[in-house]
């Protein structure tokens, strides 16, 4: 893991920045926010939607979207949460280790595509 928040910081921007579906992601540890980047703008409530995700939850919604557990639960060592909506296309992807909860958050048309790297990018930072 990353050594410092500067290191956190720089690790999300310099890998997932060329990421095109990429559009958030936040770091806690012990349940503070400790590193946010987002490309664009993003809306406060989601923020603080997504940093009150459940790790075991199957299903929740945010606004006006519903989102579904894609992966069982402890099967991976990162989580994926697909929107049910299929106009939608929004991805959460979430992987905690010891009291650290990262966060990425997805979307576009090429999400399907991404995932695989966003996945190991994750896993990389959390190993």
């Amino acid at each position: 893991m990353c050594e410092t928040v500067q290191d956190l910081e720089d690790y999300i921007q310099y890998q997932f920045d060329d990421i095109a579906s990429f559009k958030l992601a936040i770091f806690l540890s012990s349940g503070e926010i400790q590193v946010k980047f987002a490309l664009g703008q993003v809306e406060q409530n989601l923020i603080t939607s997504l940093t009150s995700i459940s790790t075991s939850a199957d299903k929740f919604s945010i606004g006006d979207i519903d989102f579904l557990r894609a992966t069982p639960v402890n099967s991976n060592i990162v989580s994926k949460f697909a929107a049910t909506n299929e106009s939608s296309t929004p991805r959460i992807f979430v992987t905690e280790k010891n009291n650290n909860l990262f966060i990425v958050y997805c979307c576009g048309t090429t999400c399907d595509k991404d995932e695989p790297r966003v996945q190991m990018l994750m896993e990389n930072l959390m190993i």
